[in-house]
């Protein structure tokens, strides 16, 4: 569900409306080296990148 379209009495619960997995893929192995479920915003960013060791 698109967070503009949450009702009232669900708003600020987790999972309910927008939702993004992050996740760090390894370029050579195409394996997922860490991941995370969260809301997109330029902190979460931030943290998700220093905690996969993430470059870009």
């Amino acid at each position: 569900m698109k967070q503009k379209n949450v009702p009232i009495e669900q708003q600020g619960e987790f999972g309910i409306g927008d939702v993004y997995t992050w996740t760090a893929i390894d370029a050579e192995t195409k394996l997922i080296s860490c991941w995370h479920v969260a809301t997109r915003d330029a902190n979460i960013y931030d943290n998700f990148r220093s905690i996969s060791g993430t470059a870009n």
